[in-house]
């Protein structure tokens, strides 16, 4: 769909406003109009708007609205990361994990994980919901270290976070994330975080 440069869209154009084409191409994505959404996307990157530039990447890396292309998602990817930006950061780490359009090492994927994981603590709280699968990543970081440990509380934390960030985020429109959260609640099943589910209920019935 061609973007008519009318209204809302000639005044930010006008006002070179890069949030305003990125916000709207995250609107068009959230209703599966990922075509459109692309475009918009795009004249906010050439406006400079780093977010864009990793929002590009998601829909060449998944293929939506164009045709899947793993290198070119990278190569957005990067470019999203020298700003430290936190999607494009996971995403990398994934790639670098799986081999997908990189060649797979595991020690670049640590890398960019953990960086992702701290940028990702700079953030306002109210912000980490936004990023739910990192969450989800990080909370399996640490469910293997609790295993070795007998410790399980970082995990369940990061986990019970990653969930209420699905849940956000499918609330938002976003229900791809539907798969994910059932994985999550699968996970937070386990008899390790029996104890953890019955402190939060002691402390919701406290409250």
């Amino acid at each position: 769909m061609k973007i008519e440069f009318e209204n809302e869209n000639k005044v930010a154009l006008e006002d070179f406003n890069s949030d305003y084409f990125n916000s709207r191409g995250a609107e068009l994505y959230r209703d599966e109009e990922y075509e459109t959404a692309i475009e918009y996307y795009r004249i906010a990157a050439a406006m400079g708007n780093v977010q864009s530039l990793a929002n590009l990447g998601y829909c060449y890396y998944y293929g939506r609205g164009c045709k899947k292309d793993l290198k070119l998602a990278f190569a957005y990817f990067k470019m999203a990361a020298r700003f430290k930006n936190t999607d494009a950061l996971y995403k990398l780490s994934t790639m670098y994990e799986h081999g997908k359009g990189v060649k797979k090492n595991d020690e670049i994927a640590e890398y960019y994980l953990m960086t992702a994981f701290q940028s990702l603590n700079e953030l306002p709280d109210t912000a980490k919901l936004e990023y739910p699968s990192l969450l989800f990543a990080m909370g399996k970081r640490f469910l293997a270290i609790g295993e070795e440990e007998g410790d399980y509380e970082v995990a369940y934390t990061l986990l019970r976070s990653a969930q209420e960030g699905y849940e956000f985020q499918i609330g938002q429109g976003c229900h791809y994330y539907e798969k994910m959260l059932a994985e999550v609640e699968e996970i937070l099943k386990r008899d390790c975080f029996d104890s953890y589910w019955d402190e939060d209920e002691d402390e919701s019935f406290l409250n």
